[in-house]
């Protein structure tokens, strides 16, 4: 028996947005990849890719997810940020950042909390608390 396809990365944008996946542009205002590769962009499957998911967007999201891959988004998440294991970089943040294993690096303001097991945190105002297990933090 397949156990069921499960979301590794997803995101959310404001409106349509310049979503690159492994380095292949995706135009997208939704972009989905579950765990047998599958990328699925506003409803369309469109691709496939192997292995951690690096991801970079240019525009504002809702909310962005990745389970293992560096993150890099130009522009503001208005909800949370998650990852497992990856590196976050954003401009500022509505809500909460964590990852268990990577480094954070928001240019601006956090409205909630952020949180890395394992890896250095470096942002502005932050509303929430600031923590990482084994890591550096600092205030830009």
């Amino acid at each position: 028996m397949l156990g069921k396809a499960f979301d590794v990365f997803s995101a959310t944008m404001k409106k349509i947005s310049d979503c690159f996946v492994n380095e292949k542009h995706y135009p997208a205002k939704n972009i989905r990849i579950v765990s047998n590769g599958t990328v699925i962009v506003d409803g369309n499957i469109v691709d496939s890719v192997v292995g951690p998911v690096s991801v970079n967007i240019t525009g504002d999201c809702d909310s962005i997810m990745n389970t293992s891959g560096n993150m890099v988004i130009n522009g503001n998440v208005s909800r949370d940020i998650d990852t497992i294991s990856g590196n976050i970089i954003c401009e500022s943040v509505g809500r909460d950042v964590d990852t268990v294993g990577g480094e954070i690096e928001i240019k601006g303001k956090v409205c909630g909390d952020v949180e890395s097991l394992s890896g250095d945190i470096t942002c502005g105002d932050i509303g929430g608390s600031v923590e990482t297990l084994s890591g550096n933090i600092r205030r830009k």
